[in-house]
């Protein structure tokens, strides 16, 4: 049974797009869960709109990010039909073979209430193709005071 149909591309190097089909919950109705997506990366800054529409439930995404030396800024802004729109703001610091990474985003709504998260992390380059990779996410939920602080160590291979 085919579940999930990609593609990706590039058009005339500083545009790409996305799009993508899948049966969302494993059902066989190829398409429950649809994407589209196109970016514009014109070196300095770059520019992604993106449209998701899983089983009914759409979102719409406008992300923007610049590049200023070693430090790279970033911003997505998600406006969904259900009213759980959110945002996310990330930042990075190049320092030789390290990255250090700083996020937060905030989600409206959802099973859990409004959402806010933040957190740091930090890879580092070990050459041919490995990294050092660490990080920390707090997580914070309205409904209940549930929330929870996650922790990450490992090596990454690409």
């Amino acid at each position: 049974m085919l579940n999930r149909c990609r593609s990706s591309g590039t058009l005339g190097g500083a545009l790409s797009f996305h799009v993508s089909l899948d049966n969302g919950d494993s059902s066989e109705n190829i398409g429950d869960g649809a994407s589209l997506g196109v970016a514009y990366d014109a070196g300095t800054f770059n520019v992604v709109l993106g449209w998701e529409d899983d089983q009914g439930d759409t979102s719409g995404y406008l992300g923007l990010g610049v590049d200023v030396g070693s430090v790279g800024l970033a911003a997505v802004v998600r406006s969904n039909d259900d009213g759980a729109d959110g945002y996310a703001l990330s930042a990075d610091f190049v320092a030789g073979a390290t990255t250090f990474t700083v996020f937060m985003s905030h989600k409206e709504g959802g099973p859990h209430g409004d959402r806010d998260a933040w957190g740091l992390s930090l890879s580092h380059d070990l050459g041919g193709g490995a990294s050092l990779e660490a990080g920390m996410v707090d997580v914070d939920n309205d409904a209940g005071g549930f929330g929870e602080i996650i922790y990450d160590f490992g090596i990454s291979m690409t």
